[in-house]
Parts: C-alpha cells; structure tokens; sequence
C-alpha cells in the first residue's frame, strides 16, 4: 500500500518539481521540453504503479479462504473483481496526466506572478523606498 501510494503521490507532485526546476535552473525557451519531460515522467510513473497495485490487493485477497464468507473478505475479492479503474489508467491517464500538469502550471505561474507583483524590485531610475527605522526611547 505504501509504494503504489508513494508513486501516485510522485506523479501528483513531478509538475510543480519540474516548475520549479524549469523556472530557477534552466534557460528561457525550455518550457515545451520541460513540461513533456514532466508529462512523459508522469505518465510512466503512473504505468508502474499499476502492477504495484495490483499486486498489493491481489496480496491483500490472498490472506483469505476461499471459503470464508466475512465482510473483510468479500471485500477483497471485490476490489479484484471491480478493477476497471487499474485496467483503464494507462487510457484515461493519456489525457488526465496533461491536464493536471496544465493546472498545476497555471496555479504556479500564478503564484510566482502574485509574489513578483508582491514582492517588486525597483526599475532603473527609481528611487529605492528605504525602511524607515524607528527610533527607541530609552
């Protein structure tokens, strides 16, 4: 449970990490790169992970008689029997692993916009607006 966890969280995060990486390591002009690098990541990452799923609630079955009758193990069986979701993610992730790298994207430039327009560095010819200190009485 925890690896396919983890690997589904790498493919969460692996837009942002290669935002980030794009924006303060590489030179301008390599963003169409860096994002089908992040997609092609992502969606490879997103393919491993299903055998390693698949493998945990096969693993997660097994630990129950075939005779036995408690919830716990039709619900086992059941998670083997409804697989259309493991079965289906190398399809649907074609088109979900892009949009979610458009969308965390997007909410990261914007918040790199947010925090240039916060955070304003003079233009030549400005005068730089110095902290006014304030003076102690003692």
């Amino acid at each position: 449970m925890l690896a396919s966890t983890a690997l589904i969280i790498c493919v969460l995060t692996t837009p942002a990490f290669a935002y980030l990486i794009r924006r303060h390591l590489l030179r301008p002009g390599s963003e169409p790169l860096v994002f089908m690098l992040a997609c092609i990541f992502a969606y490879f990452t997103l393919l491993f992970s299903i055998p390693i799923r698949r493998a945990e609630i096969e693993q997660a079955a097994a630990a129950y008689d075939v005779a036995d009758t408690s919830p716990q193990a039709e619900t086992a069986r059941r998670r083997i029997s409804n697989d259309t979701g493991l079965t289906l993610a190398p399809i649907t992730g074609l088109a979900i692993i892009p949009f979610w790298c458009v969308i965390v994207y997007a909410f990261m430039g914007t918040v790199h916009w947010v925090g240039a327009l916060v955070v304003r560095k003079p233009r030549s010819g400005e005068p730089i607006d110095e902290p006014k200190s304030r003076s102690r009485r003692f």
